[in-house]
């Protein structure tokens, strides 16, 4: 009877002690279940936290428009949604709460499987892509510059078109939406991607004609041009206009788009008014110093329009196609010699009392002067040539004797050019009463001028009464 009390006593410890095993053994699964939980919570809420502190950073040519969180792109909640769905409910119960549970929920729990590195991608569905677009619209911009022919020193030149930097928005959407396509949210740190605007080759707005869209018709660029083009010759008074019918027929453009003249046609043209505007046996025209062209009677001459020289002229100016009024060159003779009064030469002009002197093309000196009595002493009109100079002289006649520093002479050592210290006044009307004997009376400083730089030789023009 003993033996079997303590057989059962025995039974009765063992089985408790299997209980008090189980039970523990129970605690610790329930414990590291909680433990196992609280970790897949924190990894919930890092992702959670990591998206709300996600972003994109928009550039521009590497400079910074603005840094743009989810929440700013109108896809924080959906974020937050595909965070919700990588876990299971449990999964985002609070842990004071899942403490709170049944060990026998808790072990359920831990017998199915849990993320340990999930990853949830950003939807897009519900892009706002306004504040950012906004911020975009509001860097300053340029137009597009689309590619155009110019005429620069009588060629057509195509310049290319010229990128600008207003934005093609939906274009510029679609790339960032792209960009953001790859973007998942992890519990690793918050994601962050950068978008340069000018990745995209179609960002901005292109120029509607380019060289590789537009054909550029250069001789009808030209005929447009010479509607508007005016170019004249003056042929000693008469003017001829270059009509758009000439015009067509002489300039044309090559494949390049350089201006040609037709050299044929432009001789022709040319032959055209040399024929109608030949003049012989005609007075020189002198380009005088006071009034313009003159003709000078007692100097007979040919004329002939200087084809050559006005081929030349016009093939320089039309290719600029501006307007042009030109005078023709000419061709002078006289005695069957080519006439000119060359670069240097005196002109005497009686009627206004002026004497200039040219050299080297240009005017070294214009002066008043005084010249002969028109009364009875006139300076004779004509072309002459400085035979003799001399200084310190004596001027003799019947009613005068009189000493000049400088003295130039054109008709022997009767008529000359010469100061006139006895003077105070020179041009106007003083040589009608009060006039020379003949010679060209001129004040000290411009007869000094005068004397130093002029040579025998010079042509002398008198003309006028």
């Amino acid at each position: 009877m003993k033996k079997t009390y303590i057989i059962c006593t025995i039974l009765v410890v063992l089985v408790l002690a299997a209980g008090v095993a189980g039970f523990l053994l129970t605690g610790n699964a329930a414990t590291e279940a909680e433990d196992a939980q609280g970790a897949v919570y924190r990894i919930y809420n890092r992702m959670l936290d990591n998206a709300a502190r996600s972003s994109v950073t928009v550039t521009e040519d590497g400079v910074v428009v603005g840094t743009y969180t989810l929440g700013q792109l109108g896809v924080l909640a959906d974020t937050q949604a595909a965070v919700d769905a990588c876990f299971q409910e449990d999964d985002r119960m609070d842990p004071k709460q899942f403490a709170g549970l049944s060990v026998k929920e808790k072990l359920r729990w831990n017998e199915q499987p849990h993320p340990q590195n999930p990853t949830a991608a950003v939807p897009l569905q519900n892009l706002d892509l306004y504040e950012a677009m906004e911020d975009l619209v509001l860097i300053p911009r340029t137009q597009a510059q689309n590619a155009y022919a110019e005429l620069v020193d009588g060629v057509y030149m195509v310049h290319e078109e010229v990128p600008g930097t207003v934005l093609q928005a939906p274009q510029v959407q679609a790339a960032l939406a792209r960009a953001m396509e790859s973007m998942t949210i992890t519990a690793d740190a918050p994601t962050e991607i950068r978008f340069e605007v000018t990745d995209s080759p179609d960002c901005y707005l292109p120029p509607e004609k380019t060289v590789a869209n537009t054909f550029f018709d250069f001789p009808a660029m030209l005929a447009e041009d010479i509607r508007d083009m005016t170019v004249t010759v003056d042929f000693h008074g008469s003017v001829e206009t270059l009509t758009q019918e000439q015009l067509r027929q002489v300039l044309k453009t090559s494949e390049k788009g350089s201006v040609l003249v037709d050299g044929d046609a432009l001789r022709a043209v040319i032959g055209q008014w040399a024929a109608q505007y030949k003049a012989g046996n005609t007075p020189y025209l002198l380009d005088a110093y006071v009034g313009g062209v003159k003709p000078i009677d007692f100097l007979t001459v040919d004329y002939d329009v200087d084809e050559a020289g006005l081929f030349d002229l016009l093939s320089e100016t039309l290719p600029d196609m501006e307007d042009a009024a030109l005078e023709a060159p000419w061709l002078c003779w006289r005695k069957g010699e080519a006439f000119t009064l060359g670069e240097e030469y005196v002109e005497i002009d009686i009627p206004n009392q002026v004497m200039t002197y040219f050299k080297d093309g240009e005017v070294f000196l214009s002066t008043d002067v005084v010249t002969g009595a028109s009364w009875g002493y006139p300076t004779p009109p004509g072309l002459y040539k400085v035979e003799n100079k001399d200084t310190n002289c004596w001027l003799s006649g019947e009613d005068y004797n009189v000493h000049v520093d400088y003295w130039v002479g054109f008709i022997g050592y009767n008529i000359g050019i010469h100061d006139a210290k006895w003077r105070t006044k020179f041009g106007g009307e003083n040589y009608v009463k009060n006039g020379s004997h003949g010679c060209v009376n001129t004040p000290s400083e411009a007869m000094t001028q005068l004397y130093e730089a002029i040579e025998v030789g010079v042509p002398v023009l008198v003309y006028g009464k």
